[in-house]
């Protein structure tokens, strides 16, 4: 397989997600040589479509946990970082498609970065400085979608006029929840209304 790079002029989000794709199957192609070309799409992508949970954040939560494990059960490291890529290649293009379509390339952007990675991962690496590294910047990560959720809800939140902080969060919440699991970030409906209205009261 392989991919061209389109002129920055021509490029569209379908032609980037679509470079991303080629991408990922020509890492998978050099991980397992023996599979046919269409072994990414069928046990990687077209699983990872199916499944309404699909995360990006959720994969990276897990890197931590390779290296607690014995070499005989652990996932290659290119694999893990793939299986990354792709999930944040499917959440972009579900987003793309939906009233999150906003939302769409900084999603791809993610799936871009990680591929990034995982080409990397190619040539030798310390596996120590390696889980440091991916494990600071997955905290990075996720904590840049946590910010924008809090953009997304003072933006909303200065168009409008509310009695008090805890009206608007009650307001707010349900965009804010919905919002979150378009990106990937974290905010769970328990926790929300208190959340909304600790960033309103902290931006006045």
């Amino acid at each position: 397989m392989g991919y061209t790079i389109i002129p920055r002029e021509m490029r569209t989000f379908h032609t980037e997600a679509e470079m991303v794709f080629a991408g990922l199957a020509d890492l998978y192609e050099w991980m397992f040589p023996e599979k046919s070309d269409a072994a990414f799409y069928d046990e990687v992508f077209g699983s990872m479509w199916r499944d309404a949970t699909t995360s990006g954040d959720s994969f990276i939560e897990e890197l931590p946990k390779l290296d607690q494990e014995d070499d005989a059960n652990k996932m290659p490291m290119t694999f893990a970082v793939a299986l990354i890529a792709c999930a944040f290649l499917v959440q972009a293009m579900k987003a793309e498609s939906s009233e999150f379509a906003d939302k769409a390339w900084p999603l791809l952007a993610d799936a871009k970065y990680w591929l990034g990675l995982g080409e990397g991962l190619k040539a030798p690496v310390s596996s120590n400085k390696l889980f440091a590294d991916l494990g600071r910047l997955g905290g990075m990560a996720r904590h840049a979608k946590s910010e924008r959720v809090k953009e997304r809800v003072i933006g909303k939140y200065r168009q409008g006029k509310w009695p008090s902080a805890n009206q608007a969060a009650h307001a707010l919440k349900d965009d804010a929840v919905a919002y979150a699991k378009a990106i990937g970030a974290t905010l769970s409906e328990q926790n929300a209304q208190r959340t909304i209205a600790e960033w309103i009261r902290k931006s006045n």
